[in-house]
């Protein structure tokens, strides 16, 4: 597998797993305010974009490094693949 594209693969993986502990930690906040929040709040905060507290963006990242995929970051991060990955988030989320 070229060397490049597992740079990126892993620098996604990275990407996404800081991007689920910072929601995870938002979501931990708004636990210790003892507040309850709205459904459009708790969903923003479980759901996150891309990746949410589900992890989701995580396990989408890993399984495409786990099946050596060789995905370059420009298509990952095209919009339209971007928007797919939206989708995964928000029908795991339901």
């Amino acid at each position: 597998m070229d060397a490049n594209i597992v740079t990126e693969q892993l620098d996604l993986f990275l990407e996404q797993l800081e991007y689920f502990m910072r929601q995870a930690q938002e979501e931990k906040e708004v636990m210790i305010k003892l507040t309850i929040p709205t459904i459009d709040e708790y969903r923003a905060i479980r759901r996150g974009v891309p990746a949410g507290v589900g992890a989701v963006g995580v396990l989408l990242s890993l399984v495409q490094y786990a099946a050596r995929l060789r995905v370059h970051r420009k298509v990952t991060d095209f919009p339209p693949v971007k928007k797919l990955w939206d989708e995964a988030v928000e029908i795991v989320w339901l």
